[in-house]
């Protein structure tokens, strides 16, 4: 099935598993006419599940409903109706000569005339209709197995693209952040040259610049409830259960016999072991099998990740379901049993057989006890399958749910444009050259566009050469020292590799670092200092970073995007490949980052 399409894999696997099924279940036949009735069967309820899955469950799940929508619905309903002729053809043959059976098949006359007796009898008609629901609820069962898989691929596909816009989203953020706080320096520097005219210029910039940043909130996720989900559908699948327990037993009850309706309609509601009893134990568990089994064993990363340690640990717990399935079970029974030592209306017929005694009434002994395990055991097998198939549902609908958020985040990331007209204002700057040539101003402009412009060209790019990047940080300390006044009490250290591997690195994840010591660890009226040393070898890169905490300044507000962006990069970059510590108190601020270089 290995580069098959995803579809056809499906209904190939459901097809061979249901082939192996009829063997299993009928191996004691060894006729040629069996093999043959027992394969239409197989391709019949294949071919039924596909069709349910493009009619009825993805117009439903996950495409809009609209017009087309109901013409699909209508289609297959018509279709499932039609399947219980097929099935009745199929299985209703009399003749296991070979030759005879092909012949009754396509012999139509005759197919009409049964299938119009069975309608027309009513025990047939009764478990025609009760045939019905069961095949409507299997057939859906194996449609969501497709949905499965398209979700599956379809969450995965999201999930990448979404990483690639977040990451896209917080890298163009970086350059109005980093040309906010450097304008920040360039403001410093021309109040000191006395250009007041300029510097509420560049004042009004950095405010705009600051306009342009996202905050925190603006990047939390489209967040959803899982467990609203969940118990949504468990709230689905009892009804569903329910429904098929009605009719069972309506159709299995005598309409002609007294009290008709307190003996089909209330006792089925009302009786601990009737309809609704049922149908809200079989939401109840199936929930709890998916929250509490099935996810945690296949969908967590467990230290033993193999099959030979998750199966054991999946049947343990299915073995557990079972015996408080069967504690309650026994509860109901001895509930009923009551209702029939009173003659109660709305007891259940007990079965064959059986005495009628409480638990505490009967006989304690070695075969009660083998008892109880056969029936836990019995209650363990019988559930796999029903279990497994509302998992199954419970998880494609958990991921078709956990799809349409991406999307909505995904939507939401791309109304962020960049921001490529920055280095254009920029430059327009320089064109009041009366006013700045000559000046110190004028000359930290230049370098700020030589840094932004850096930043620019590396919008598009998820990997630059480190000792790029190393270079681009040593320019804009280059750019901030010449804002530091020299008879102030500042001890700069900076500290770079003497030799660089040729290894790359996410642009700009280390200059968010620098940036916050500048703009926090900088003060003229009081000794501060800054420590930043870089290694890299052919395994890791290494960065330490400290200053002292300064008071803020009116423009050094927090822009609510610096460290917050870069830890998110980080995250997104290099899943378990970096560890970041952050630790200040009330004088130092420190960071320590390592990122590794190993497949990368």
């Amino acid at each position: 099935m290995i580069g098959l399409p995803r579809h056809q894999t499906v209904f190939i696997a459901q097809l061979s598993l249901l082939l192996l099924f009829f063997n299993f279940a009928k191996y004691i036949e060894h006729q040629l006419y069996f093999y043959i009735k027992y394969g239409l069967f197989s391709l019949f309820y294949c071919s039924m599940g596909l069709l349910s899955y493009q009619l009825f469950i993805k117009p439903i799940f996950i495409n809009n409903f609209n017009k087309t929508t109901l013409y699909k619905l209508l289609l297959f309903i018509s279709i499932l109706g039609l399947s219980i002729f097929i099935d009745l053809i199929i299985g209703n043959q009399e003749s296991t000569d070979v030759k005879q059976y092909l012949n009754n098949l396509i012999d139509f006359k005759k197919n009409i005339a049964m299938f119009n007796r069975a309608l027309h009898s009513g025990p047939e008609r009764s478990m025609l209709l009760v045939g019905l629901m069961k095949f409507a609820i299997f057939f859906i069962s194996l449609g969501f197995f497709y949905l499965l898989v398209d979700s599956y691929y379809r969450k995965r596909e999201l999930y990448i693209a979404n990483r690639q816009s977040e990451l896209f989203l917080l890298k163009s953020q970086i350059n109005p952040h980093f040309l906010y706080n450097a304008l920040n320096t360039i403001y410093g520097q021309a109040i000191k040259d006395r250009l007041d005219t300029f510097a509420d210029l560049i004042q009004h910039m950095a405010l705009q610049a600051r306009k342009k940043v996202l905050k925190e909130s603006d990047y939390k996720t489209v967040t959803y409830s899982e467990n609203t989900i969940l118990y949504i559908v468990s709230i689905a699948i009892g009804t569903l259960a329910f429904i098929h327990s009605l009719l069972i037993s309506f159709f299995s009850s005598d309409p002609q016999k007294a009290n008709f309706i307190a003996h089909t309609w209330v006792k089925m509601i009302l009786n601990p072991q009737g309809a609704l009893a049922s149908a809200i134990l079989f939401s109840i568990f199936t929930l709890v099998h998916f929250k509490k089994v099935f996810k945690p064993v296949w969908f967590t990363n467990l230290n033993r990740n193999t099959i030979f340690y998750k199966l054991p640990l999946y049947v343990l717990g299915l073995f557990i379901l079972a015996v408080f399935y069967s504690i309650i079970m026994n509860i109901q029974n001895e509930l009923n049993t009551w209702l029939i030592r009173t003659k109660s209306p709305y007891a259940l017929p007990s079965l064959p057989g059986s005495d009628l005694k409480y638990v505490w009434e009967k006989e304690i002994n070695v075969d009660f006890y083998v008892g109880i395990i056969r029936s836990v055991v019995v209650i363990c097998v019988t559930s796999i399958i029903p279990y497994v198939i509302t998992a199954i549902i419970y998880t494609s609908l958990m991921w078709i749910s956990q799809s349409k958020n991406l999307e909505k985040q995904l939507k939401e990331q791309k109304k962020q444009e960049s921001n490529s007209h920055l280095l254009t204002l920029l430059q327009g700057l320089l064109g009041i050259e009366g006013e700045l040539k000559g000046t110190a101003t004028e000359e930290s402009l230049q370098q700020l566009i030589s840094l932004m412009d850096y930043v620019q060209q590396t919008d598009g790019q998820t990997k630059v050469p480190i000792a790029e990047e190393i270079h681009f940080i040593d320019e804009y300390i280059r750019f901030q020292r010449k804002r530091l006044p020299t008879d102030a009490d500042i001890d700069l250290q900076v500290e770079f590799p003497s030799y660089i591997p040729p290894k790359e690195i996410a642009p700009l994840v280390l200059i968010p670092f620098v940036e916050n010591a500048f703009q926090y660890g900088i003060r003229t009226d009081a000794p501060c200092w800054i420590c930043l040393k870089i290694s890299v070898n052919e395994q890791e890169l290494a960065m330490q970073l400290a200053n002292t905490i300064v008071p803020k300044t009116i423009l050094q507000e927090k822009s609510g995007i610096g460290l917050s962006n870069v830890s998110k990069r980080l995250e997104l970059m290099y899943p378990a490949q970096h560890t970041l510590q952050i630790e200040s108190d009330e004088q130092a601020f420190r960071v320590d980052l390592t990122i590794q270089l190993k497949n990368i």
